[in-house]
Parts: C-alpha cells; structure tokens; sequence
C-alpha cells in the first residue's frame, strides 16, 4: 500500500485532487486508517485514475466519468461517448470560427478607415429550416454584424 502522499508524487496529481476524487466516489483508497484518517493506495489503482485524467481532458465532467467507470462500459459503447464528444467539440470550434472571422473583419476594417464606426447592423440569420424557433428546433439564429458608417 502507498501513502497518499507518495501515491499524489507517483500519479502528479494532488493530495486535494485524490481526497475529491474519494468525496466523489471515483477513486476510492484501498484502505483508511481508522484511527488517522489516513488514505493509502496502490499500484493497481493507476490506470484508473489515468482514465479519469484522460476523460476529463477531454471535456467529460466527473459525474460523467463516474457513470462511465460504474457502468463499465465496452469498447463501443465508449467510442459512441467519444464520437459525441467530437461532434460537440467541432461545433464548438464552427462557432468560434465564425467569432473569429468576425473579429478580423472588424480589425480590417478599423485599419483602413482608422477609426471604430458608431453604426451596426446585426442581420440575423437561421440556421434550420423551421419556420418558427422554438425550444424544441433547439438552434440559435447565426449573427453577422457588419459595420456601417
């Protein structure tokens, strides 16, 4: 058995990390001192705790990977998991596309003319094809701001 401590050194994750990782029932100390308190781990607990890390990397919340490591979950079913990730991820990444185009045209723009316009326009566009909006299309109307002065 190791230490708490020594087992924080061996993993480079805090001793604070570890003792939440206990609160939260996803990395259990293979022993408490009753009478210290003292956790202690061991070897074989590691690659647990490596695929906590791991899919907290990757965006997973915790109450997530605790469901993920209690339902034991196969190797399909956990590349579903990470293929909803990805498609999540690259959403996001659109959105912050369209932010940054929107910024570089606002930099351009302030260059040529050397100074920031008092005018804006925000033309809103949809991105689905229902008529009306609604919670349940579950879509944002996309914005462009174009500067006019």
């Amino acid at each position: 058995m190791i230490r708490i401590g020594d087992f924080s050194k061996l993993s480079r994750v805090s001793i604070k990390t570890l003792r939440y990782y206990d609160e939260m029932g996803l990395l259990r100390p293979v022993d408490v001192d009753r009478f210290t308190g003292y956790r202690y781990y061991d070897f074989h607990q590691l690659p647990r705790l490596y695929r906590i890390l791991a899919l907290k990397e990757l965006g997973f919340t915790l109450e997530e990977i605790g469901r993920f490591l209690e339902e034991n979950l196969s190797t399909e079913e956990l590349r579903g998991m990470l293929k909803l990730r990805q498609a999540e991820i690259r959403q996001r990444v659109e959105e912050e596309t369209v932010k940054l185009e929107q910024v570089e045209r606002w930099l351009r723009q302030t260059q040529q003319e050397n100074f920031m316009s008092k005018y804006d326009v925000v033309i809103k566009e949809d991105r689905c094809n229902e008529s009306r909006h609604s919670t349940r299309c579950g879509c944002q109307p996309a914005r462009t701001t174009l500067a006019v002065g």
